[in-house]
């Protein structure tokens, strides 16, 4: 139990109240059966058709979901952040296996409850359960709408429209740094570096982004900008 007090010590605001709220009803016997994980950067710490024992809590960093039943290819579909369940998807469908691969993208520290014992605690907490619902269908819904909007987008409007979402996440006073690798955005947009590499050179020379060192930046006007383009040149929902 010491280890998840430090954990909940180690949050604030509104990550500490639905950690709270999350574990409200739970004994402390339970407690003491959480385990603390601190993962590398591109850890697989779940597996497609692996057993799914465990639900994971993310506490910190960046992880992505992997999709690679086609061809082998790999494709990141989606990335999350802290505070984000992974596993009990596939307990409320019945699912015994999970049914994707999750990737750490950075160094990453996560709760892991055992799947029965997790059962457990939402059987003592109604409220937990339809927030969890909830917060599922509006993941599945974003989801369904960005695969069907990719499927009508140029390799360039798809990395825009990566970028858009990425600065709305992760924007600090007004400023995206991205430190992704071109492999990975290639990997997320669903297109190929080659793809990636002529995108990011367009959008240099339109003014769209812009380049520190190994780093694509993109400014509260670069941001507006795209959005701009993207809604003059598809009908795709930006918001």
């Amino acid at each position: 139990m010491s280890d998840f007090l430090e954990v909940m010590n180690s949050l604030s605001g509104e990550k500490k109240d639905k950690l709270q709220k999350m574990f409200a009803n739970v004994p402390y016997w339970m407690l003491d059966r959480l385990q603390v994980c601190n993962l590398q950067k591109n850890t697989a710490f779940i597996r497609r058709g692996e057993p799914a024992g465990m639900i994971y809590v993310l506490i910190a960093g960046n992880v992505k979901a992997a999709d690679d039943r086609i061809f082998e290819l790999v494709y990141d579909y989606t990335w999350f952040e802290p505070l984000e369940i992974f596993g009990a998807m596939e307990l409320y469908m019945g699912y015994d296996n999970y049914i994707t691969t999750l990737i750490t993208m950075t160094k990453c520290r996560l709760i892991g409850i055992p799947r029965n014992l997790y059962k457990e605690c939402l059987m003592q907490n109604a409220d937990m359960v339809l927030e969890q619902t909830r917060d599922m269908m509006r993941t599945l819904n974003d989801q369904a709408r960005k695969e069907r909007d990719f499927q009508f987008l140029s390799g360039t409007e798809r990395l825009a429209y990566l970028f858009l979402l990425r600065y709305r996440r992760h924007a600090v006073n007004g400023k995206l740094t991205i430190r992704l690798t071109r492999e990975e955005m290639a990997k997320q947009s669903g297109t190929n570096v080659r793809t990636v590499w002529r995108s990011l050179r367009e959008m240099q020379d339109r003014g769209l982004v812009s380049k520190s060192g190994r780093y694509i930046t993109i400014e509260k006007k670069q941001y507006e900008k795209i959005k701009e383009q993207l809604l003059k040149e598809t009908e795709i929902e930006l918001d």
